[in-house]
This record gives structure tokens, sequence and C-alpha cells, in this order.
């Protein structure tokens, strides 16, 4: 989580170095994210990721659900970037769409289940959402 909301604070914080046109304040702003922000992301991603799904898929579970999110979101942020900043004419447009994208990636977060003290052998325990909808059919 505190790496998250690290990232969502990222390009608030480095759009002053980077707008002063100074290579170095660039080259210090860029290499702070990247070196703290997104380490601290991709370091615990794995072994998240890979406690989400059972034994028999987990090498497919995290492989798809990493590959399906780097498509879905990743691919379009280029160019989403680009036509906020073109749009707004502000750095701080694109800083916006981050924390966005930040917030939204917390309340997921929020919304997966534990697996701490849980058998990396056993399935997973249905959820509450899942057997209220299985009980309805």
């Amino acid at each position: 989580m505190a790496s998250s909301e690290a990232v969502g604070g990222w390009p608030s914080s480095s759009v002053a170095p980077s707008s002063t046109g100074s290579l170095i304040g660039v080259v210090v702003a860029v290499t702070l994210g990247w070196s703290i922000c997104h380490a601290a992301t991709f370091a615990v991603q794995s072994s998240y990721l890979a406690e989400l799904f059972p034994t028999e898929v987990r090498y497919s579970g995290a492989s798809m659900s990493y590959q399906m999110s780097s498509v879905i979101f990743g691919a379009p942020a280029g160019a989403i970037a680009a036509s906020l900043y073109a749009g707004t004419g502000s750095v701080y447009s694109v800083s916006v769409y981050v924390i966005i994208g930040c917030a939204v990636g917390l309340m997921a977060l929020t919304r997966v289940r534990e697996t701490f003290r849980t058998s990396l052998d056993s399935p997973p325990e249905p959820t509450r959402a899942a057997t209220a909808s299985r009980a309805a059919l």
C-alpha cells in the first residue's frame, strides 16, 4: 500500500524539478521516482500475485494477470497522458491521472483476500460475494 501511495505522490512532487528545465532536476526526479517508488511497487508484486492463485494455476494466474493488466491499462496510458497534456497544457493533469490510477489500485487492494497463514497448497475459501451469487442462482 505504501508503494502505491508513493507512486501517487511522485508525479506531483517531480513536476517542480522537471518544469525548471534543469537537467539535474529532471535526473534527480526520475532517479528518485524509479529507484524508490517503482522498485518498491515491483519488489512485492511477484510474491503477492503468486499468493492469489492456487498451486495448480499459480504460474498461469500470476502471468495472465500481470500481462493482461499491462495490455489493458499500460498500453493506452501514454496516449491518455499525451492527450491530457495537449488538452490542458499542464503536466499537473497527467499527475492527477496517475494519482487516480493509484487510488483505484488501492481500492482494489482492499478487496483482495488476505493469504497470511493460509496453506498455499489448499484451494482458496470462497468469498462472501461468490457464495452469495451462487446462492442467488
